[in-house]
C-alpha cells in the first residue's frame, strides 16, 4: 500500500500542463489561445488528449494502492501546512 494524499487542484494542475506541453508538440505558436483554437479539431484532440488519459489511468492506479485524493476545501487548506 502507498501512504498517500493529492487534492483535486493538484490533479487539475498536472492534467493542464500535460495537456499544453503535448499540444505544444503539434504547434508553431503555442499561446493558450491557440491551443484551445487548435482543440475544435478532433483528430488534434485524440492525439493530445491521449496523454492526458495515461496520467489520468496512473492516478487511478494510484488511488487503488492506497493513494487518497482530497477535496479541497478549507479544512484542507489549513490542515495543508502540516502535509
Amino acid at each position: 500500500m502507498i501512504d498517500g494524499v493529492i487534492t483535486t487542484h493538484v490533479i487539475d494542475e498536472v492534467l493542464f500542463k500535460i495537456l499544453t506541453a503535448k499540444a505544444s508538440c503539434y504547434l508553431d505558436k503555442t499561446t493558450i489561445w491557440d491551443i484551445k483554437d487548435k482543440m475544435k479539431d478532433v483528430s488534434f484532440s485524440k492525439k493530445v488528449y491521449s496523454a492526458v488519459r495515461k496520467y489520468a489511468d496512473y492516478l487511478d492506479e494510484l488511488t487503488s494502492y492506497g493513494v487518497t485524493v482530497l477535496p479541497v476545501d478549507m479544512g484542507t487548506i489549513t490542515r495543508s501546512v502540516e502535509f
